[in-house]
């Protein structure tokens, strides 16, 4: 008996939830073109620019001691949606490509970048 009534005086407070239920979202960060920074490659420390628009990245140079280094590559889109990919470099860098990886948190993106430097 006193098992039915704590049963069903902890059912007394039961609430279904309302619809819809609310669901937080990560926050996009805008991306500020240009993107860059500092990767090693063969020559040493590389400096890099990516040039892109909204959230999507375009292009990446690299540069050594202010000399550009190599041409500018091309990124493609991958999957996931958010990945995108530069290859080409590794003549040039020792980096054999790039994956820029468009991010829900500051700063907006992460690079990768694969090879031996």
């Amino acid at each position: 008996m006193a098992l039915l009534l704590c049963l069903s005086f902890a059912m007394s407070s039961f609430a279904p939830p309302q619809h819809p239920v609310p669901v937080n979202k990560p926050a996009a960060f805008a991306i500020s073109w240009p993107a860059t920074g500092t990767t090693y490659g063969m020559q040493g420390l590389l400096t890099y620019e990516v040039s892109g628009s909204g959230s999507t990245p375009y292009s990446i140079r690299f540069y050594y001691q202010g000399n550009q280094v190599g041409g500018s590559y091309i990124f493609t889109q991958g999957s996931p949606s958010t990945d995108f990919y530069a290859t080409g470099m590794q003549s040039a860098t020792g980096i054999s490509n790039v994956i820029f990886h468009v991010a829900s948190f500051e700063p907006g993106y992460v690079v990768d970048f694969i090879g031996p430097y």
